[in-house]
């Protein structure tokens, strides 16, 4: 056996303390054709991947064989993830598939989320019980909206007031920002923000609540051809 035991109750409890809903994983642009990448939400460690039709998707990033953390050297082979080590591929409802012609698959499975993406952003649904989703995800389609930028805060506190506190901050901007709030542990808020093209004083207001962003701004990347707006199995 390697590590501790597993306290099967207590990981139950913790994942309930985390909210259900959709959750803002990535920006649209940080995960290009048949790219993967990993992510931390949930108090879980996640891996996304966009197969060839452009749908991105989202699983629990844990080889269910080795423990290997796929997002990290994994690749997307004939529409499947697939494991960096023993060459294991999983498809987007998470099944493990065949290795060969012929052969059957292995009896593996990860959790995946179902997913939504709109306005530049990748979002995940998390259910505690792993419902489908109430809705088809929220819709960012807003005339006259042109997204900049794009940054990242990672803050400390209850998800319920940084929730709070990113809707005024909303509010105040007039229309120029758009943010999300994902929880990462229990205790810490991840922030995905798109700035408008004409926001210029909302960052300064952004900047004064919430602090210097994460990593440098980024200039928001346009969907390539063949990306899509869906929501995964």
């Amino acid at each position: 056996m390697f590590g501790a035991p597993i306290d099967a109750a207590a990981e139950a409890a913790r994942d309930a303390a985390f909210p259900g809903g959709w959750f803002a994983v990535a920006f649209s642009g940080e995960l290009g054709p048949l790219g993967v990448a990993p992510r931390r939400a949930f108090g879980r460690d996640l891996v996304l991947w966009r197969t060839a039709d452009g749908a991105a998707h989202a699983a629990n990033a844990e080889c269910p064989h080795f423990g290997v953390h796929m997002g990290r050297g994994g690749t997307v082979k004939d529409d499947g993830l697939t494991c960096p080590i023993h060459g294991l591929r999983f498809d987007r409802a998470g099944r493990c598939l065949p290795a060969h012609p012929g052969k059957p698959a292995p009896e593996l499975t990860i959790r995946t989320y179902p997913t939504h993406e709109a306005g530049g952003v990748i979002l995940a649904w998390r259910d505690v019980e792993q419902r489908a989703p109430a809705d088809a995800g929220p819709g960012m389609h807003v005339p006259g909206w042109s997204v900049r930028e794009s940054r990242r805060w990672t803050l400390e506190g209850d998800l319920r007031r940084t929730v709070s506190r990113a809707a005024w901050l909303e509010h105040e901007a007039g229309g120029q920002v758009r943010l999300f709030a994902t929880p990462v542990e229990l205790e810490t808020t991840r922030i995905l923000a798109l700035i408008g093209a004409e926001a210029d004083r909302a960052i300064a207001r952004l900047e004064a609540s919430l602090g210097r962003p994460d990593a440098p701004p980024e200039p928001q990347k346009k969907a390539q051809p063949g990306w899509a707006t869906v929501r995964a199995d």
